[in-house]
């Protein structure tokens, strides 16, 4: 009986053992993405405005350009909805037979706490823009 005891006791020792050197051992794993936050998302100068109420839907995607010199005033582009595929999301901004045309893309980052991306947006008499965004949940 002292004898299975014993063994027992180093099984337990052992057990116990192996656990703490594995814990020390382990490498970080990356953590799994995060669900995107709902709200509304906006850039620091807001030129790109979106309400998100799923991850893989964007509700609505507002976007106010803000024009200067002989262009000035502020074009506002509205679209709904957007699908969200491995955190990403590409959207037309119009079409020729409208007289705008263009586009955004966006990524989401891994934690859902940032999405940046590029947009284009050509309406006519302005000059074309082409510029990178980076947005926060407000």
């Amino acid at each position: 009986m002292e004898k299975n005891f014993k063994s027992v006791r180093i099984l337990i020792l052992s057990a116990v053992l192996l656990t703490l050197l594995m814990a020390c051992n382990e490498e970080e794993l990356p953590e799994s993405p995060q669900p995107i936050k709902t709200g509304w998302w906006s850039t620091p100068s807001e030129d790109v405005q979106f309400y998100i109420s799923q991850q893989t839907k964007l509700d609505t995607l507002r976007i106010t350009f803000t024009l200067s010199g002989s262009c000035s005033g502020s074009i506002v582009s509205t679209t709904y909805p957007v699908s969200i595929t491995d955190r990403a999301f590409t959207r037309d901004l119009g079409s020729s037979w409208e007289g705008t045309t263009g586009s955004i893309q966006g990524t989401f980052s891994m934690d859902g706490k940032s999405c940046s991306g590029t947009y284009e947006y050509n309406r006519s008499p302005c000059n074309p823009i082409s510029e990178s965004w980076t947005a926060t949940p407000d």
